[in-house]
């Protein structure tokens, strides 16, 4: 047997370190304690994001691509209901975002002007008083010169005369061209006919005053079905229209002129998909919106002796 080369102490707690004791080293402030788990944290998690990033890689190197999500998902057409579709030229069915069929009681027309207008169906007697203002304006004059007849004026005013509650008989309906007139004159806005019967498809705007800012400048569009009944119908912005009705371009104003010339570019598309279903299309030789090639030097005055009465006060409509 040998000693052990050190000696061993068995008895008594170890003596301490007299060199640690005697340091002079100071303990870390709160400050640098702070700073040092920052560091900690940012090195943690520059860690993380390098081991996130090879993992990426890996994934990446897969043989199967990853489905890709579209960013902005397509929307879902919405199909419209179309009462009387077989009465609407078949190529504007594609701009019409809402329809409303009001009753047929003989005052449709003015019910799809009210709805048009933001009003109730059952508004339709101040669409008819409005009117009726509207044909004994300071424009008068013009417009008995447009309509160049003693007869049918005088049925536009027996029309707006009426103003009776219940059905309404037909001689006191909604006619157009002339009050497709007096409507866009009143709202000062542009009306869009659409019709495959007896009336054909047409555009009117006022016949005086320049047009409103095309950000507030929207359609009025009726739909005239069955040569008997009306509907108010929403269409698409720029959706394209049918040409302007030839009275329009011999009796507008000057100042007024360029209301056809804002929708020229979509009256022209209305002539086209006309023109691809098929149908006769308005022409389009010269200008667009002169439908027929009307004589400009036919007497366009009144005949003399018809004569209205206008709240008891008689009106001669061959007065200038």
């Amino acid at each position: 047997m040998r000693p052990p080369p050190n000696k061993v102490t068995t008895k008594g707690a170890p003596k301490k370190d007299k060199q640690s004791i005697r340091s002079t080293r100071r303990s870390p402030s709160l400050w640098e304690i702070v700073d040092s788990q920052e560091q900690q944290t940012h090195g943690s998690q520059t860690k993380s994001t390098g081991t996130s990033r090879k993992s990426a890689r890996k994934s990446n190197m897969s043989p199967i691509p990853p489905k890709s999500i579209p960013k902005y998902p397509k929307p879902t057409p919405v199909k419209v209901h179309i009462p009387h579709k077989d009465q609407i030229p078949i190529w504007m069915h594609e701009f019409i975002e809402k329809i409303e069929d009001v009753p047929g009681d003989g005052h449709c027309g003015f019910r799809a002007v009210a709805v048009l207008r933001n009003l109730t169906v059952d508004d339709h007697q101040l669409i008819w008083y409005l009117l009726y203002k509207e044909l004994f304006s300071v424009e008068n004059a013009r417009y008995r010169r447009m309509i160049n007849d003693d007869r049918r004026y005088k049925e536009v005013y027996d029309a707006l005369s009426y103003g009776d509650i219940g059905n309404a008989p037909p001689d006191q309906w909604v006619t157009m061209p002339y009050m497709g007139f007096l409507n866009a004159h009143k709202f000062n806005r542009t009306v869009v006919v659409l019709s495959i019967g007896k009336g054909r498809s047409e555009t009117y705007f006022p016949l005086c005053g320049s047009p409103p800012p095309p950000c507030i400048d929207w359609l009025m569009c009726l739909a005239y079905v069955n040569d008997n009944h009306f509907m108010a119908l929403n269409l698409q912005d720029d959706c394209s229209i049918p040409p302007t009705c030839p009275l329009w371009r011999r009796h507008h104003r000057e100042d007024a002129q360029n209301w056809a010339d804002r929708y020229v570019s979509q009256m022209t598309d209305y002539n086209e998909l006309s023109r691809a279903a098929g149908q006769e299309v308005i022409r389009d030789d010269e200008e667009l919106y002169m439908i027929e090639n009307l004589d400009p030097d036919e007497m366009v005055g009144p005949g003399p002796g018809v004569k209205v009465e206008v709240d008891g006060s008689p009106i001669d409509l061959s007065a200038p």
